[in-house]
């Protein structure tokens, strides 16, 4: 600051530093954040399966509800999978 007061261009560069610092700083512990969740996903990827087994499929046919099960190989991706509720269908 000089004699009256006021910050000088040096003062509102060091200022500005300080700020991009700690802006780096922040920046950089969010990368190292997603580096380990990234390495986490990585880790535990081959431990999860690829593709169930078997689904169950859920609908109503002219209005009456059906239950039935599926081998995977015949699921098509592009299908709506939501979480089932057990409850007992029909009478």
């Amino acid at each position: 600051m000089n004699d009256s007061g006021a910050p000088t261009r040096l003062d509102m560069l060091r200022f500005l530093e300080r700020v991009q610092v700690a802006d780096l700083d922040r920046t950089r512990k969010w990368i190292a954040a997603e580096e380990r969740r990234e390495a986490e996903r990585q880790r535990d990827a081959p431990a999860r399966s690829s593709a169930p087994d078997w689904l169950i499929a859920m609908g109503s046919a002219g209005g009456t509800p059906w239950m039935g099960t599926s081998a995977a190989a015949t699921w098509r991706a592009s299908a709506i999978v939501a979480p089932i509720e057990a409850r007992r269908c029909g009478p």
